[in-house]
């Protein structure tokens, strides 16, 4: 009987480490999993870097000189109403990598995704919408835009903070509509 017992008890041991052992083994590697993810969120940044360098607006004075320019030929801009391109033009905030917050409320509510693409490329800002779920996709063409920038993935990776403006260096301040970009 206690070798009966015995041997039950062993079994069982044996059965449950070796259970335990694959379910461990059915389970990623976390480490790697990190690793991966790190990489893509540097990647990314690096993606964010890259557009907002070759993007024609750096700046406030870029900013003047754009709108000078484009008054007679017309600008992305100008498809906002007067009074939401006053608000985008007077919200928008500078460092020297551009863009650090800007009033996005109008673009999502007066734009489509296709329209506020245009808008946004001028700054290397188009990741940004992702956080626009309010805008218009009525196009293939916007529809498309959505699909690569509309994403829930993307804004998790984003250090960028919705409902904020960068009120000075590395301080983002409550303001809905608003957003405040990672560089602030």
């Amino acid at each position: 009987m206690k070798s009966h017992l015995l041997v039950f008890l062993a079994t069982s041991v044996l059965g449950f480490l070796s259970n335990s052992t694959a379910l461990a083994n059915d389970q990623p590697d976390r480490g790697a999993n990190e690793a991966i993810a790190m990489q893509l969120a540097s990647s990314y940044v690096e993606q964010q870097q890259l557009l907002r360098r070759n993007a024609p607006v750096h700046s406030a004075a870029q900013l003047a000189d754009f709108l000078a320019k484009t008054r007679i030929t017309g600008s992305p801009i100008n498809a906002l109403s007067p009074a939401a391109k006053a608000r985008f033009v007077n919200s928008l905030r500078f460092n020297e990598t551009g863009v650090t917050s800007f009033y996005y409320a109008d673009i999502e509510s007066e734009l489509s995704s296709s329209q506020a693409y245009e808008l946004l490329s001028i700054f290397g800002l188009q990741s940004t919408l992702s956080i626009m779920s309010k805008l218009r996709a009525s196009t293939p063409e916007d529809k498309q835009i959505m699909s690569a920038f509309g994403n829930e993935t993307t804004y998790r990776i984003m250090a960028d903070h919705e409902n904020y403006w960068c009120s000075g260096r590395a301080t983002c301040s409550r303001d809905v509509g608003s957003i405040c970009m990672s560089g602030c």
